[in-house]
């Protein structure tokens, strides 16, 4: 993995601990009554802190089967269930480059430094059956989120 990379997935860290401080406000705001946006936050905050777990696994251990390197995605070092692709040609998992791309900002692809002249994400549906294919073959359940 290239240091563009690592850079990309520590700042997407950061990125995601500000929105759990976000998430984090709503739930421990105690003057609001409205439950179903308290319990949207608690799902975000979980959502945030299982991408943040894969990122931190990623960066001190590996793990305990050896998932091809095109399977994880280049931002959350997870296993990617919803893979799509950029203009670039490069995949990523859909709510993670959604993420990167609208709210952080930056318009250049990871792998390859390409700046992306427009946001059209492809459903990349053969590395989709690649992965539920191999994870089959492995034994492994996607909820269990191997990372890199």
């Amino acid at each position: 993995m290239g240091k563009r990379a690592d850079e990309a997935t520590v700042k997407y860290a950061y990125f995601l601990r500000d929105e759990l401080k976000k998430v984090s406000a709503v739930i421990l705001d105690e003057t609001n009554n409205d439950r179903a946006e308290e319990i949207e936050a608690i799902e975000e905050a979980i959502r945030i802190l299982k991408c943040l777990e894969g990122i931190r696994s990623s960066l001190c251990s590996s793990p305990p089967v050896k998932v091809p390197e095109e399977f994880f995605c280049p931002l959350s070092k997870e296993i990617m269930r919803d893979p799509v692709v950029l203009t670039c040609g490069q995949s990523y998992e859909r709510t993670n480059i959604e993420r990167w791309l609208e709210e952080i900002g930056d318009k250049t692809c990871l792998q390859n430094q390409q700046v992306v002249s427009h946001i059209d994400l492809t459903k990349n549906e053969a590395l989709g059956r690649l992965i539920s294919r191999w994870c089959e073959d492995n034994k492994v359940k996607l909820d269990e989120s191997l990372s890199e």
